[in-house]
């Protein structure tokens, strides 16, 4: 499927088929997480799924996944994006993590192995 669109995905700017585009959802006691927790927590409860998975595959493999996260702005309040990013930061695991909140800024800047790049209009910059 990805070789078949991406003529169409170069002419849009971005991948329209692959694990990314794909929802996923896990019942407990019959009940969907969509249903009985809000936005937010419904980040935080498929977050801590998969930070579990990655360390699970470290635990068991001795291997380190990466950890991809779009938008940890978005539905977490401030105090909750410092907390996830301070559990990542001590689990080592490797993480690319999207943002548009520029007070996220001074924690990178203030961990060690930590990059910041700014991507506007396009363009890459460190």
């Amino acid at each position: 499927m990805l070789l078949a669109n991406i003529e169409k995905d170069q002419q849009h700017g971005y991948t329209r088929y692959g694990a990314h585009a794909c929802d996923w959802t896990l019942k407990i006691n019959d009940a969907d997480p969509a249903e009985l927790l809000s936005r937010g927590q419904q980040k935080l409860f498929f977050l801590a799924i998969s930070l579990a998975q990655l360390k699970i595959i470290h635990e068991q493999n001795n291997q380190t996944g990466v950890l991809l996260i779009d938008d940890v702005s978005s539905e977490l309040d401030q105090s909750h994006q410092i907390t996830l990013l301070d559990y990542i930061q001590r689990s080592s695991v490797q993480s690319f993590i999207t943002s548009t909140n520029s007070e996220l800024r001074s924690w990178v800047h203030s961990k060690e192995n930590s990059k910041l790049f700014h991507v506007e209009q396009g363009r890459l910059t460190s």
